[in-house]
């Protein structure tokens, strides 16, 4: 019986199955993503980002809030309404104290003058005379009496005489014996007085006493006492004063020419 033909070498399978693991293991592996490109975005660079924690609560939605308006240094408009408020305020207070300050000045200021007013010196001045004699110089006297608390200082009489008609004012060119004098310091009280003599330029003769007597002439006399007071800073006082008199015994004030510095 005839066997069958041999080859000198079998064909072996094993190295295809070898190949054929190997290109299903590459297939494999280009399929499946690699776990740092998991989440990459298709379009651009992989990125790596964090796995979000296990078991985190989402966030809460969020919800509108109410629109809100804004100084450029966003400072809210109801602070800057509380800041106008504030201001307005602190402005009202400073004028109600300026007020108060300026109404507290003024009472003190009226206190001092009325204090002032109240102690200071004041002159007063008034007239008697000798009996007239004839053939001698007329012989009148002005008394000056300080009737305020304190002493008058530098003070100073002027004085002048008129005789005219009866029924007349004495003109300009009436007055006579113009003269000044100083009195120094006058002392307070009513028991004190300072006197000046004034004396006519010319002797009394017969027909002027005559007429003086019978009141068909007058007898005028006019002056000025000027003085300080003892406060500081305190203005010159003045006191004016005219008398006439047709008996020659009876002083009377003038109409005119009696006056007084107010303060």
């Amino acid at each position: 019986m005839t066997q069958p033909l041999k080859s000198d070498k079998q064909f072996s399978l094993w190295p295809l199955g070898i190949l054929g693991i190997l290109i299903s293991w590459f297939a494999y592996q280009a399929k499946t993503p690699r776990r740092e490109d998991a989440t990459c975005d298709a379009s651009g660079p992989s990125k790596k980002i964090p796995a979000p924690l296990a078991d985190t609560a989402p966030p809460p939605p969020k919800t509108a809030e109410p629109e809100t308006t804004f100084r450029p240094d966003q400072t809210p408009w109801w602070r800057t309404f509380g800041e106008g408020i504030a201001l307005l305020g602190g402005i009202g207070l400073l004028i109600v104290n300026i007020y108060q300050m300026n109404a507290a000045q003024s009472a003190a200021n009226t206190a001092a003058s009325a204090l002032h007013i109240d102690q200071r010196a004041w002159l007063s001045a008034w007239m008697t005379n000798d009996p007239y004699k004839e053939e001698e110089l007329m012989h009148l006297t002005v008394h000056i009496r300080n009737s305020g608390h304190t002493f008058a200082k530098n003070s100073t009489i002027n004085r002048n005489v008129a005789i005219v008609s009866k029924g007349a004012e004495p003109r300009s060119d009436d007055w006579k014996n113009d003269l000044t004098v100083t009195a120094g310091l006058i002392p307070p009280g009513i028991g004190e007085t300072w006197t000046h003599e004034i004396h006519s330029s010319e002797k009394l003769d017969k027909t002027l006493s005559d007429a003086l007597k019978d009141g068909t002439k007058i007898i005028y006399v006019r002056g000025r006492i000027d003085f300080d007071d003892i406060f500081p800073d305190s203005h010159r006082h003045w006191v004016s004063f005219c008398f006439h008199s047709s008996s020659g015994t009876n002083w009377l004030t003038c109409n005119t020419g009696n006056d007084i510095d107010p303060y």
